[in-house]
């Protein structure tokens, strides 16, 4: 069949044109209401009107005389929890374990027991954020500061009044069967045993986000802003533990008792920086003269690429500070590792948000109020050490030739999460 072109282009360009009209009659009637400036002393004018600049997809930056940078303050008040920082299991025995089935020779120690974690408290943080719109189809470019402190400490005694109430230790590498700490005289650590515990966790947190996006909509009354970018993240924590009398107590004479402390020290810095993408949504209900009111949603992945460094020391103490007594510290464990990974982190962020364009649309103002939740995996690179005796009899390590202690260790690899309230301000100008 032979076609004649001088009549099918005409044809094909009126319906083109037609199917032109239909989409652009379909954004148009999507369109966000654009007040004339006459209607009221200052309306909002979320962006410009998609009907008057023909595209499907209008930019949604505020468009207030041309404002192009952006400043923004939050307030955080976050609480954090680390995965894998039980400190000791907190211990009573029935008085008569057989009369509840339980077996005296086979059993672990651990019964009608309780696992001690450190107590999470609440801590004030802040963000800033620097912005800016570029001439290129309406993009952004931000950068933001987050800034996060927090401290918890937690402290268990053992009751005095039972006496079969007992703490055992999860993270002291001493040997079962360890005689004499100090060389002063026998003692036995079959079960390292204390009387009180205490544990303090510390948490310093900095992130540097560099984002380029682009805010648009995509309904008369839902805005996207994708975006990408880089991350830069400094986590450094601090984790202290001291197990203080029960099995750590050695009697010289009878009238003169030794307490000693078992003190663990141990450090997980993490420095990296790598890819971060995401999309940040608002959800219009209300607008007009008085301004906008909206709910938003947030999402982000970041894969960090970094370095961590780990330590972690163990020695004990007299506690008593008597002059007769050797007053050194015994080291017990001293380990460093050093290596690089990567690590993924998510952000996601739910609000209610208000807009405003304010002293005759010079400026453009925002606030909100919003709970964040954020995962750093893979943080906790700590590793619990368990020594057994390899010589029965032989406790400790005899020679670096012949060990008479056998060490095992497990590592950690748990989750940091920070989680919490913030509110925000935010100025275009």
């Amino acid at each position: 069949m032979n076609l004649n072109l001088k009549k099918v282009l005409p044809v094909a360009a009126a319906s083109f044109l037609s199917i032109t009209s239909f989409l652009q009659a379909d954004a148009c009637a999507t369109c966000p209401e654009v007040k004339p400036m006459g209607e009221c002393k200052n309306p909002f004018v979320p962006a410009t009107n998609p009907c008057a600049i023909g595209v499907v997809n209008p930019n949604a930056r505020p468009h207030v005389n041309c404002a192009r940078a952006t400043f923004s303050a939050e307030l955080l008040y976050w609480n954090a929890y680390e995965d894998g920082l039980e400190y000791a299991i907190s211990n009573t025995e029935a008085p008569n374990l057989a009369s509840n089935q339980i077996s005296l020779t086979h059993s672990s120690s651990y019964y009608n027991g309780d696992v001690l974690n450190i107590d999470r408290k609440w801590d004030y943080g802040f963000r800033f954020g620097l912005g800016y719109v570029l001439t290129h189809d309406g993009w952004d470019l931000e950068a933001m500061w987050t800034h996060y402190r927090s401290n918890a400490s937690d402290d268990v005694v053992a009751d005095s009044n039972t006496t079969t109430a007992r703490i055992y230790t999860l993270w002291s590498a001493i040997a079962p069967g360890a005689t004499d700490l100090l060389n002063l005289a026998p003692t036995s650590l079959v079960d390292p045993i204390a009387a009180e515990a205490t544990t303090s966790w510390r948490l310093h947190l900095d992130l540097i986000d560099l984002e380029l996006g682009r805010a648009f909509y995509t309904s008369r009354y839902l805005t996207l802003r994708p975006h990408i970018g880089l991350r830069g993240a400094s986590i450094d924590q601090h984790y202290d533990i001291t197990y203080l009398g029960g099995s750590f107590r050695e009697a010289i004479i009878a009238t003169l008792p030794l307490n000693l402390t078992d003190e663990i020290s141990m450090k997980d810095n993490f420095r990296g920086i790598g890819v971060r993408g995401g999309l940040n949504s608002q959800w219009h209900w209300s607008s007009g003269c008085g301004g906008d009111w909206s709910f938003f949603g947030n999402v982000a992945l970041s894969m960090i690429y970094g370095h961590f460094k780990v330590t972690q020391e163990e020695a004990v103490i007299d506690s008593n500070s008597i002059d007769s007594i050797p007053s050194g510290p015994v080291n017990i464990l001293d380990v460093e590792n050093s290596f690089r990974a990567s690590r993924a982190m998510t952000d996601l962020a739910l609000g209610l948000r208000y807009d405003y364009d304010c002293c005759d649309a010079d400026y453009h103002i925002a606030v909100w109020f919003a709970w964040e939740h954020h995962i750093a995996f893979d943080m906790n690179q700590w590793v619990r050490y368990t020594s057994t005796d390899n010589v029965a009899g032989t406790p400790g390590h005899l020679l670096p030739s012949s060990p008479a202690t056998y060490t095992m260790y497990a590592p950690e690899n748990g989750d940091l999460t920070t989680q919490g309230w913030s509110v925000g301000f935010s100025l275009d100008f």
